[in-house]
């Protein structure tokens, strides 16, 4: 299964996904993965105008996602997904879906979060389930653009929340 990236922001497919992440992974298809925004027409009409050129887009809800991966549709193309929660991304492994790391890219501060980088803010149960998911076996790093170090994103919710 070639899936190229799997990474955590909120904002879904914007300049950084679009301009720096796609060009390092040149993946065939970008798919996003929420419940919610797979639900939403507006979402689903615009995010893909903000992929590159050429790059197929799909909006899936979490078990849809799982259906399309244990069905094989993939593996013929390299797949970058984006969720948007670490819930999308806990709710992925535990249906199987395959992957090496996570990449913690960004979640917003709003109020119950706490910030724990420059880009990443989280909530207890946030924080929960992106260490469950590293109890899991995947990897979690925090590296916001492809030319950056990265970081070992565990050691940071470890640092944060007492876990």
């Amino acid at each position: 299964m070639p899936i190229v990236l799997v990474r955590l922001d909120d904002r879904l497919i914007h300049g950084q996904v679009t301009v720096k992440w796609a060009r390092k992974v040149n993946p065939d298809q970008i798919i996003v993965v929420n419940d919610k925004v797979a639900q939403d027409p507006i979402a689903k009409m615009t995010l893909p105008l903000a992929a590159p050129t050429g790059v197929k887009v799909s909006i899936l809800r979490v078990n849809e996602a799982i259906s399309e991966y244990n069905s094989n549709k993939w593996d013929k193309e390299k797949v970058f997904i984006i969720v948007k929660t670490p819930f999308d991304a806990l709710g992925l492994v535990k249906g199987g879906v395959k992957f090496e790391w996570l990449d913690v890219g960004q979640l917003g501060y709003e109020e119950g979060r706490k910030r724990v980088t420059r880009t990443v803010s989280l909530n207890d149960n946030e924080a929960k389930a992106l260490k469950e998911i590293a109890d899991m076996g995947i990897k979690l790093i925090y590296q916001q653009l492809p030319e950056d170090k990265s970081v070992n994103f565990l050691e940071i919710i470890e640092k944060h929340f007492n876990l």
